[in-house]
Order: structure tokens, then C-alpha cells, then sequence
């Protein structure tokens, strides 16, 4: 008789993270697919609103309630801390705390709110180069944002009529687009232009590539 087949049995990594930060929360995080579960701070306040078991909490602890953090020690969460005075944000640690357990596409939601600097601050953190091997994607009220490099192209599920802007981050060079109502075919988008604002996907998925610098994606959902 054959020899039966060996079965595979073994659980593929998990590849995906669902980071909660601090400052508002105001979208919910998909828990369609299985996912790491990292909380920055007094987004385990969140976590724990949400009913999401978490399990990384990083940062500084200093605006996470009293119940939160007894909580996340009582139930066995792994707890990296970090003292205040330190060079790093809590949502940065809790990037690299995701990327360290296997996770190359990151889900991030909160950070609103709170000052102008802190949600640039996040904006920004999308375009940092460690993280060029990795999907990071931020979900607010207003949008989802992500970065666009070079190899790295966006590409936007979305509806017709729903906008997209481009923000360039620096200079970014041979700016292409497709699906948008305004293509840009190879061009320069330098910074502080508007050009890239408030264009309209026409087909789905839109997609969004540079050959040089970085571009932030920005699609406002008309379904949200």
C-alpha cells in the first residue's frame, strides 16, 4: 500500500498587528484575522474597552489607568517598561515590540486627539526607514494613512469618488498613480506642494508608487 501523506499540522506565524496607542480611539480594529495584539501605554485602556486581549504592553506607563496596568500584570500580559525620560515614543517601541514577534503588516489605532505635534508625530513615524519591509498603516476618523516608498507601492481598496491625497515627505520623485482622476505619470511632488491633495479614486484598487523619497497616502473613505 502508498504511504500516507504526512500532514502539516503546524500553525503558520502570525504575520499581523493590531497596535492600540494612546490619546482617542475613534475606529475599531478588524479581528476578521488572527493577530499580535500590542498596547502602547493607556491604549490597554482601550484593549480592555474593546473586550481585545493583548499581548505586549509597552511604553512608559505614565498615562495608562491604575486598573489597566493591574489588570495587564494580574492576566499574564507581557509588559515591557520603559522610563519616562527616553528617546522614543511609546507608539515607536511598540512598532518595533510588533515587528520583534513577526508582524510585517501593522494595523494602528488611536493617537488622535491631543496636540498638533503628537498626530504629526504619528504621521510621521509611518515614514521612518526601519520600518521599509513592513505595512504599517494608521486608521483614524479622517482616514487611513500609510506610506508609499520606493518597491513599496499603496494600494487603495476603495469606491469611486472616495478621496486620496499625497503627501510627499521631502521630495519624491517619479510619483505614479492609477485608479485616481488626476494621474501623475513618473512626476516630482516636492515638499510643501498642495498638488497631491483631495484627488478621487475613478477604479479600485488605486494604486500609489515613487521611484525616490516618500509619499504619505491619505484615503478618506465616503463609506466610513
Amino acid at each position: 500500500m502508498p504511504a500516507e501523506e504526512a500532514v502539516d499540522t503546524t500553525t503558520p506565524p502570525i504575520d499581523r498587528a493590531i497596535i492600540l496607542a494612546g490619546g482617542d480611539l475613534r475606529t475599531v480594529p478588524s479581528q476578521t484575522l488572527p493577530a499580535i495584539v500590542v498596547a502602547a501605554d493607556s491604549g490597554y485602556d482601550h484593549a480592555l474597552d474593546l473586550a481585545l486581549p493583548v499581548d505586549v504592553l509597552v511604553g512608559d506607563m505614565d498615562s495608562i489607568s491604575e486598573h489597566g496596568l493591574d489588570h495587564a500584570r494580574a492576566t499574564g500580559v507581557a509588559i515591557l517598561a520603559y522610563p519616562t525620560s527616553k528617546d522614543h515614543t511609546d507608539l515607536e517601541l511598540a512598532i518595533l515590540a510588533a515587528a520583534s514577534k513577526g508582524a510585517i503588516h501593522i494595523d494602528i489605532h488611536g493617537g488622535e486627539g491631543g496636540s498638533l505635534g503628537h498626530l504629526l508625530g504619528v504621521a510621521l513615524e509611518l515614514t521612518d526607514g526601519r520600518w521599509h519591509a513592513l505595512t504599517i498603516r494608521w486608521h483614524t476618523d479622517g482616514g487611513v494613512a500609510e506610506a508609499a516608498r520606493p518597491d513599496s507601492p499603496v494600494a487603495i481598496h476603495g469606491s469611486t469618488g472616495d478621496v486620496v491625497s499625497l503627501v510627499p515627505v521631502g521630495n519624491a520623485d517619479g510619483v505614479r498613480t492609477v485608479g485616481l482622476a488626476w494621474t501623475l505619470a513618473g512626476e516630482r511632488l516636492t515638499a510643501g506642494t498642495t498638488r497631491g491633495l483631495s484627488n478621487r479614486i475613478t477604479s479600485s484598487p488605486a494604486e500609489v508608487s515613487v521611484a525616490s523619497g516618500i509619499v504619505i497616502v491619505i484615503w478618506e473613505s465616503s463609506q466610513s
